[in-house]
């Protein structure tokens, strides 16, 4: 953030002035003795005492240079022993931090994708919900623009996958308000690392400006769509939702039952859809029964087929289906959507 030769204080404390939210997000680099440089210990086998030095170089550089604490950090180090998976859970304490980014493991099921709702995790499982736990657990997907799955994320992050990924979020979202669901907060987060910004720049741009025009959709059952949030606005939406809903469960999952091939149900309505889409990629919004008040939107299986979805605007009486176009169509109904529209 500081060194000889440049100073972005001014710029983040201009962000935060702005409206803006400051969180971390970090690798195994910690600073030199002399602070001169970032080491990169990514090779070292992680101990919890040099998980106190890879701590100490990034969230106490961020207070110093910004005057407080981040409440948000998502650390990409390991900690997959018992002794570091309980430093983790003390350095979270020492740090007063209150979001946690998780929801990676959840990539790895059938349905490869994130938790789409706020909830609080039981820290000592992976995905299971834990309504009087201490973090508030907020998913945000990878890197924005990766064609291929890097690391251990299990995703492809292109912006037409990222789109299909809202859309998904979106219609789960309608599927609930048209069935009477108890509300619950849905949340679709991205990232761009510094070091990847300058290739990057145009996908993450591209998405930006297209969820800036989700913000401008109206829901059928009123309200817009989407709005964009910082994690200091949407911790305190949490918060008040938890208060007018107490007990209620927003998200939980037993990824532990699931890992041992044990039934674990998926924890959505939608799974016929997710299943069906999750390799397309989104393509437009399409306007052909836009007079019978209907929603369609265009998906591209791989690189060949068209898979046009259409499903409805939400209302009773009729079916929800997706339908694969090319040499061979078959419907795909989605399970229970004959309650939905």
């Amino acid at each position: 953030m500081a060194s000889g030769t440049s100073d972005d204080t001014g710029h983040l404390h201009d962000l935060i002035d702005r409206g803006h939210a400051m969180s971390a997000h970090f690798h195994p680099y910690v600073l030199s003795e002399s602070n001169e440089f970032w080491k990169d210990i990514g090779s070292r086998t992680m101990t919890t005492t040099l998980m106190d030095q890879l701590w100490a170089s990034h969230l106490d550089a961020i207070e110093a240079t910004i005057g407080f604490g981040v409440i948000r950090v998502d650390p990409a180090h390991n900690r997959d022993t018992e002794e570091l998976a309980a430093h983790f859970l003390t350095l979270l304490n020492e740090y007063g931090l209150q979001i946690e980014n998780a929801g990676e493991s959840f990539s790895n099921t059938d349905w490869v994708q994130r938790p789409w709702n706020v909830f609080r995790r039981d820290l000592k499982t992976e995905l299971m919900e834990d309504l009087d736990g201490p973090m508030v657990t907020v998913h945000s997907y990878p890197q924005v623009g990766q064609a291929t799955p890097q690391g251990r994320h299990m995703v492809i992050t292109t912006v037409p996958q990222l789109k299909r990924r809202f859309i998904d979020i979106y219609l789960q979202w309608l599927y609930a308000q048209a069935t009477g669901q108890a509300p619950r907060i849905w949340t679709f987060g991205l990232m761009t690392h510094p070091g990847s910004n300058a290739q990057h720049q145009d996908d993450m741009l591209e998405m930006l400006r297209w969820l800036a025009q989700m913000t401008d959709l109206e829901s059928p059952f009123g309200g817009p769509v989407a709005e964009f949030i910082t994690d200091t606005a949407l911790l305190e939406r949490y918060r008040t939702w938890e208060a007018a809903h107490p007990g209620v469960s927003s998200f939980s999952f037993n990824l532990e039952t699931y890992g041992a091939g044990e039934d674990a149900p998926y924890p959505y309505d939608l799974e016929g859809m997710v299943l069906a889409t999750h390799d397309s990629e989104f393509v437009e919004f399409r306007d052909d029964w836009a007079d019978d008040g209907v929603m369609v939107i265009e998906l591209v299986q791989g690189l060949v087929d068209s898979m046009p979805m259409y499903p409805c605007t939400p209302r009773r009486g009729s079916d929800i289906a997706a339908v694969r176009e090319g040499s061979k169509k078959r419907p795909m109904p989605y399970p229970g959507c004959t309650d939905c529209c």
